[in-house]
């Protein structure tokens, strides 16, 4: 029995006639239980592209409002069709609803069938994962869409790789889709994303997110957003997020955050790596510290450059391959009172134990932000107030080397 019988019944109330008290319309209420029974049976065995024949569709353009009326009956049909697929809890089902997602299909389709998946039982969310590979980017943007609708928490990873999308549009539904999940653990792709992203509307997602999760830790460590200075993650199988306000450094542990140490200075940013008890925090008159006990210690970085105080590391950055290597913008005081001067951008390949000068990297102007992206390696990316730039690392650093003076000091 083919699932075409569920689209004979055009009443507005709904795809079953009234049951009146006789004994004809109780038979004939029988008899088309069964009929969808067995229609929905069918579908559990139909392949996908037999299961998309069956299915009757919205005209093209059936988004444009002069066609409202004549297209009542059609997206009626649809939905019920829709529903009665969703209804089969079937792996090809659920494929066939995809495919109404494609990028050349209407839209009052599609907003269908998201609103069906969004309801359908957690069967489906196999099949949207899988979908977030598929060749067509509008069932890759819909299957992340209906993923963040449906709370999806063990989607994180694929949806963190699907903002990697060469179409904007999927990146945009996958941070979306992580933002309405709090995924902190994309945290470090959403940074990522706000410096080197080409697009605005994903930019903007992106920050969004950020925004949203840093309000959301600031209330559940008990401070105000403005008081939270900045937030990490670390680049492990199981990552480890902390924070730093104004004077404290504070480790989530499960769904609780917990107070790990005071901070050495006042902080501008917080970094850490694949080594999950290695932090780095740039300080506002101190230079650089390093904690090798996830923050229980800090130990100062020496430059042999400028004394402590006249330093400034207005960004910093691990490279999440590599926890050894460190790459940090440097200001040091202005002759002009309360103003800082471009140092330029210092890499270190032993975790902070020499350091050398960047050649040609930006320096005429203060950076404030550095990420780098473990899917572009070689580059280093960093932002100067609202202007991304791009810095293709050399694979040797050359350049004058910072000696590193005496041992670190502990505080």
């Amino acid at each position: 029995m083919e699932p075409t019988m569920l689209h004979t019944h055009t009443q507005t109330e709904g795809p079953f006639p009234t049951i009146k008290n006789n004994r004809t319309d109780l038979a004939l209420v029988a008899i088309m239980s069964v009929l969808i029974v067995v229609a929905v049976g069918a579908m559990r065995t139909t392949s996908p592209p037999a299961l998309w024949n069956t299915l009757i569709r919205v005209p093209p353009g059936s988004g444009s409002s002069s066609m409202a009326a004549e297209l009542t009956e059609p997206l009626s049909t649809f939905e019920r069709n829709t529903q009665a697929l969703v209804a089969s809890d079937s792996d090809g089902a659920f494929q066939v609803l995809l495919l109404s997602l494609k990028e050349n299909e209407p839209l009052a389709q599609r907003r269908i069938v998201l609103t069906a998946l969004q309801g359908a039982s957690p069967a489906v969310v196999p099949v949207l994962m899988t979908a977030l590979t598929d060749a067509d980017p509008g069932v890759r943007a819909g299957s992340a869409q209906v993923l963040g609708m449906r709370h999806e928490y063990r989607a994180i990873a694929t949806l963190t790789l699907a903002t990697h999308d060469t179409k904007a549009d999927v990146r945009l539904q996958a941070v979306r889709a992580l933002g309405a999940l709090d995924a902190w653990q994309a945290l470090p792709r959403l940074e990522q994303l706000e410096v080197n992203e080409g697009i605005y509307a994903v930019r903007q997602a992106a920050s969004t997110a950020k925004e949203a999760f840093r309000g959301k830790m600031a209330q559940e460590i008990g401070v105000s957003a403005s008081q939270l200075r900045d937030i990490s993650v670390t680049a492990t199988e199981s990552p480890q997020i902390y924070a730093v306000t104004a004077s404290d450094l504070y480790a989530r542990h499960g769904t609780r955050w917990e107070l790990v140490s005071q901070l050495p200075d006042a902080p501008l940013a917080l970094a850490t790596g694949a080594d999950p008890q290695l932090i780095y925090l740039a300080t506002i008159s101190s230079g650089l510290y390093r904690s090798l006990d996830s923050g229980q210690t800090w130990e100062h970085v020496e430059f042999g450059l400028r004394t402590p105080t006249q330093l400034t590391v207005t960004a910093v950055v691990v490279d999440p391959q590599n926890s050894s290597r460190v790459y940090i913008a440097l200001a040091t005081q202005s002759a002009k009172p309360g103003a800082k001067d471009a140092l330029g951008i210092f890499a270190s390949r032993d975790s902070g134990g020499t350091w050398v000068l960047l050649p040609n990297s930006p320096s005429a102007l203060i950076t404030k932000r550095l990420v780098m992206d473990s899917q572009s390696e070689g580059y280093l990316y960093g932002m100067i107030d609202d202007t991304p730039w791009r810095y293709t690392l050399p694979s040797d650093i050359p350049g004058s080397s910072i000696g590193w003076v005496g041992s670190p000091t502990h505080n």
